[in-house]
């Protein structure tokens, strides 16, 4: 579990594929310290096990399965990823509860640079997503835990101010770009509970 908080962006130093999946090099200072392998990381937002350990880089095996329902398919050697250690008991719960399952792809449709230093950015995102979001709901973009300001039929938009900008790799996308998307699973949960209610009527 995350919280959608990053801790830090790391850099991809390579990337291989295998016949049984690919295999993520991730480079990191910060989210390497104490972490051992099997533990879990969000990467991107995506839940993922370290395998192997260097000095310097973090190694994680990704099946066809995440390939299929992530970014990761786009991703390129030096990309920034961001990244989270999970959270630990007795923690701050600074953003939300992130279960580090990513639901689908997304798409930047517009960033707008405000007065106020912030940015709005706005996303084209599928109807399996747009279902679950509420005004001032919670929403994880690449692993970054964002409030949504406003939606469309098609779209949602959120308020980024500099500080996430700058510590993250949001600040690094541009239109056009895919991202990782992972609603609030409390939506989900809501929605399976109320289903049996609804078929019976």
């Amino acid at each position: 579990m995350f919280t959608g908080i990053i801790e830090e962006t790391g850099k991809i130093k390579s990337i291989t594929s295998q016949a049984k999946g690919t295999t993520l090099e991730v480079a990191t200072t910060l989210v390497i310290l104490e972490t051992k392998i099997g533990d879990s990381i969000a990467v991107n937002g995506c839940c993922l096990t370290v395998v192997k350990i260097n000095d310097t880089s973090l190694h994680f095996d990704i099946v066809e399965e995440t390939m299929l329902k992530t970014n990761f398919k786009y991703l390129q050697v030096d990309n920034s990823v961001n990244l989270e250690r999970a959270i630990k008991m007795h923690d701050r719960l600074g953003g939300h509860l992130v279960q580090g399952h990513i639901d689908g792809i997304g798409y930047i449709e517009n960033i707008e640079s405000l007065e106020d230093g912030s940015m709005w950015v706005t996303i084209q995102a599928p109807d399996f997503i747009l279902r679950y979001l509420i005004l001032k709901g919670s929403i994880t973009i690449e692993g970054v835990s964002l409030t949504i300001a406003k939606f469309t039929p098609t779209t949602f938009s959120f308020a980024m101010i500099p500080y996430t900008a700058k510590i993250t790799a949001l600040g690094d996308k541009r239109i056009h770009d895919p991202i990782n998307i992972e609603v609030d699973m409390m939506a989900k949960y809501i929605e399976r509970l109320l289903t049996p209610i609804i078929l019976k009527r």
